[in-house]
């Protein structure tokens, strides 16, 4: 098998991994900081196995960034133990919105048309996912989920430390 199509069926794994994450969590008796850990420990190993190692360099927006990551994950799982998986990830998924407006807020860059667009989508579709009686999700639960999305944007931001604060916005 060539490296594309070896590629390609990682991909697919993945994708069809990170489908059942929230599921399969939900059906689990432990606590939201403990499956996050275990998550966490098991992605950090095969991380520095693929990498073939870890060498992590320290700065503000490797710190931050992980700051970040952290308490999405834990946001994550602890939405998923109060709503439906479905409205967790959906509801973490809106984080291009919030890029988008922390842009134009903390940064200036006013969105275009297109990034407008994108951003209205996504609030419609985080209202339809939080409409009581829709989804069937807990209130609490959607708003740790939408948190989520704010500490996913941080992670966002963080990514750009170690180059020029320039921003590019959702394209």
């Amino acid at each position: 098998m060539d490296r594309s199509r070896i590629g390609a069926l990682q991909v697919a794994l993945a994708a069809i991994s990170w489908s059942f994450a929230g599921a399969l969590s939900k059906s689990l008796p432990w606590n939201s900081f403990t499956i996050n850990g275990m998550r966490s420990l098991v992605a950090a190993v095969l991380l520095a196995f693929a990498r073939r190692g870890v060498k992590v360099k320290l700065t503000k927006g490797t710190l931050l960034g992980a700051m970040g990551t952290a308490l999405t994950g834990v946001l994550y799982m602890i939405a998923v133990k109060l709503t439906t998986s479905a409205n967790a990830i959906v509801l973490q998924y809106a984080m291009p919105a919030f890029v988008i407006l922390f842009s134009w807020v903390f940064y200036g860059q006013k969105p275009g048309p297109r990034q407008l667009v994108i951003a209205v989508c996504i609030m419609v579709g985080v209202v339809l996912c939080s409409w009581e009686g829709l989804s069937g999700g807990n209130a609490l639960g959607d708003a740790i989920a939408l948190s989520a999305a704010v500490t996913f944007a941080l992670v966002f931001f963080c990514a750009q430390f170690s180059s020029p604060f320039i921003l590019p916005l959702v394209s």
